[in-house]
């Protein structure tokens, strides 16, 4: 409670923007009143829209290559040793931030 007041007393004495630290009681008045946009709307525009069909592309994609790797002697000769490097690789040597 003493950080919010501090927070408050901060923020409108020392006149900082509201884009940049909105005050404590703005904020609670935003989360209140309600946003702009519904939330529902952004839910199914970014997870059912995109993450949703990112994903089974992702999974489908993964099982027919697996499939092809399988029933392909060329394919298997080819990729099964890359598959088997990337398995036996740690998952943080893999994550690298370029």
């Amino acid at each position: 409670m003493t950080i919010l007041l501090l927070w408050q007393v901060a923020v409108t004495g020392f006149g900082v923007p509201k884009v940049l630290l909105p005050a404590p009681s703005e904020i609670w008045v935003r989360l209140v009143g309600g946003f702009p946009t519904p939330l529902w709307e952004d839910f199914c525009q970014t997870f059912l829209k995109a993450v949703l069909i990112g994903y089974a592309l992702g999974c489908g994609t993964g099982f027919v290559v697996a499939i092809l790797v399988d029933r392909v002697p060329f394919l298997k000769r080819g990729l099964l040793p890359v598959g088997n490097l990337v398995s036996a690789l740690p998952s943080w040597a893999w994550r690298r931030s370029w």
